[in-house]
């Protein structure tokens, strides 16, 4: 009777212990699955800011950018246009 009981005993700790690991498995599962789509999501993310530098990269190479702000910087004209400068506060 004793020894039934034991054997029963022994094999509810057992089941009790994989369900165990089997609960925590699944857990872990769910995390990482979790962890993957943050990653993804995070990594969308940065193609496009990457996208978007260099299309800011581009654009500020461009002889035109790159002669627009020369004339800016020293002061340029071409002899057919006129500048007028305007104060940065009003008056």
């Amino acid at each position: 009777m004793i020894i039934k009981w034991l054997k029963k005993s022994v094999w509810i700790i057992i089941l009790a212990l994989l369900l165990l690991s089997f609960g925590r498995s699944i857990l872990m599962a769910r995390r990482a699955r979790q962890d993957i789509y943050d990653q993804t999501a995070e990594t969308e993310a940065l193609r496009q800011e990457v996208q978007q530098l260099e299309q800011t990269v581009k654009e500020a190479t461009s002889s035109y950018e790159l002669e627009r702000r020369v004339r800016e910087e020293l002061k340029l004209q071409r002899p057919d246009e006129v500048i007028i400068e305007l104060p940065d506060q009003p008056l």
